[in-house]
């Protein structure tokens, strides 16, 4: 195991759309990323001192983790030595969750009516993102790296805040969870391809496309066909669901 998570800070993109709408007359982009920037500087802090305090310990403090020399360079570590020059491989991953919601919020409706200009705009927040990660890395010289949170990581517990924040706010809060990450409602499953494929590449600590083959299981031409497309629009990973869960 060369590289592993020690620490990972979640990003509510749809408290930010709508705190932004709220404290202004119109959506401002320049506003908002200027917003999100924040957030993302206080969120390096917090995975920093995470590992700064992680680094102070010794591997006696963890046995099992480092007993087989999982980690990078951890069998040069002595007993007593501290766990810095491991730890430095590991990844302090920033997510996300509701880039859905939050265009919606952003557009203040609630179902997105022009894909195009939605998927542009969120493609330039993950981005901004991405970028903030990167620069982050080169300046701690640590891994920060941007992960899109699976669908059951901090499922409820940002939506819960905003419904008291702010109450329930059509096709945005009024639900009992937020769309993880860049996933979008789309029927049709080519349509979705083409919407998640371009965040792939920005989120450098993972992501995945569901693809729920028990839709082909009598049309293998069809499933073939879907593989392809994926294949071809650079999907980097993909979680394929049976009928059988």
């Amino acid at each position: 195991m060369e590289e592993d998570y020690f620490g990972i800070v979640s990003i509510n993109l749809v408290g930010l759309a709508i705190r932004e709408n709220k404290e202004n007359k119109r959506f401002s982009k320049k506003s908002f990323l200027k917003r999100l920037e924040q957030v993302l500087l206080a969120a390096r802090q917090v995975l920093y001192d995470r590992f700064e305090e992680l680094s102070e310990k010794s591997r006696n403090d963890y046995p099992m983790l480092f007993g087989h020399n999982l980690w990078l360079e951890s069998d040069k570590i002595k007993e007593e030595d501290k766990l810095r020059r491991a730890l430095k491989h590991g990844i302090l991953g920033i997510g996300f969750n509701g880039l859905y919601e939050a265009l919606l919020a952003i557009y203040k409706k609630n179902k997105i009516e022009n894909i195009k200009e939605a998927q542009e705009l969120g493609i330039e927040i993950i981005k901004t993102i991405r970028k903030k990660c990167d620069k982050f890395s080169e300046e701690n010289n640590l891994n920060y790296q941007v992960i899109a949170l699976p669908e059951d990581y901090d499922k409820d517990m940002f939506i819960d805040i905003d419904q008291i924040i702010h109450g329930k706010i059509k096709g945005v809060t009024d639900k009992e969870y937020y769309t993880n990450s860049f996933k979008i409602k789309l029927n049709n499953l080519e349509d979705r391809i083409k919407w998640e494929a371009p965040f792939h590449k920005y989120t450098n600590a993972g992501h995945t496309f569901i693809l729920e083959v028990k839709d082909y299981n009598n049309d293998k031409e069809k499933l073939k066909e879907i593989l392809n497309i994926l294949l071809n629009e650079n999907i980097g990973f993909v979680e394929v669901k049976t009928d059988k869960g």
